[in-house]
């Protein structure tokens, strides 16, 4: 739990390293990103919720009592189910997407609190940081996937879901965090001892991951600064313990 609550006080410190550190201009671009993946989801759950409502309904013969108001409730229906599929996809996406914007500022940030030089910029490292993250978000999205449909398979009896519904926002958190904390990890553990470090920092991965996913809730707002803010809180948390290992 200390860790967790580490996680979540690192943002406490987010606005006050922007103006410190003159960080400014690195939430343009990440932002932007950010708006325009999720704004084309948004889209494109508006778009293929008709499509998917007539698939949920189309079992209903359309003569029947009461089949205009079902298929009103199957367009709902079928946009609520797109938007919480575009909700898993658009965290793995973004965390993608801005990885080499990501780097570059968890890089600035730690030259900025160990008081060493940043490395020359090299592009064959921001292609091999940029193919990590999408390895590293590749494994992910398919554990999340799985769980996800576990869990709401689970909930479908109803006596779970108080239990199952707070499960699923976890797992999200967690693999959310996990991505986030690589930022900074990639530059000082391989792959395979990330993913150790992250299993030992489970608490510290779940409350970065649980303040982002919350940020990321706010429309459009959200979109625009989660992945900078979540990036600026984890570095000193994720240095410190690395230190102390």
């Amino acid at each position: 739990m200390k860790g967790f609550f580490k996680g979540i006080g690192a943002y406490r410190r987010v606005f006050g390293m922007i103006a410190k550190y003159r960080l400014w201009s690195y939430l343009l671009i990440p932002g932007l990103i950010g708006m325009l993946i999720g704004g084309g989801i948004l889209a494109g759950a508006w778009t293929a919720s008709d499509d998917l409502g007539s698939i949920i309904i189309s079992w209903y013969p359309t003569e029947w009592w009461g089949s205009t108001g079902l298929a009103t409730v199957g367009d709902v229906l079928g946009g609520v189910l797109v938007a919480l599929l575009g909700l898993l996809l658009f965290k793995y996406i973004l965390l993608v997407a801005v990885s080499p914007f990501m780097s570059l500022l968890s890089e600035k940030i730690e030259s900025k609190i160990t008081g060493e030089p940043s490395p020359a910029f090299s592009f064959n490292v921001l292609l091999q940081q940029s193919g990590r993250a999408l390895r590293l978000n590749l494994r992910n999205i398919f554990r999340e996937v799985i769980l996800t449909v576990i869990l709401s398979i689970l909930s479908l009896s109803g006596v779970l879901a108080p239990i199952t519904t707070p499960l699923l926002f976890v797992i999200s958190a967690y693999y959310a965090g996990f991505g986030i904390l690589d930022y900074t990890m990639e530059r000082r553990l391989n792959y395979k001892n990330s993913i150790h470090f992250v299993h030992d920092s489970r608490g510290l991965t779940l409350g970065i991951g649980t303040v982002f996913m919350l940020i990321l809730l706010i429309p459009f707002a959200g979109f625009f600064f989660a992945p900078t803010f979540a990036t600026i809180a984890s570095v000193k948390p994720v240095l410190d313990k690395m230190d102390g290992l």
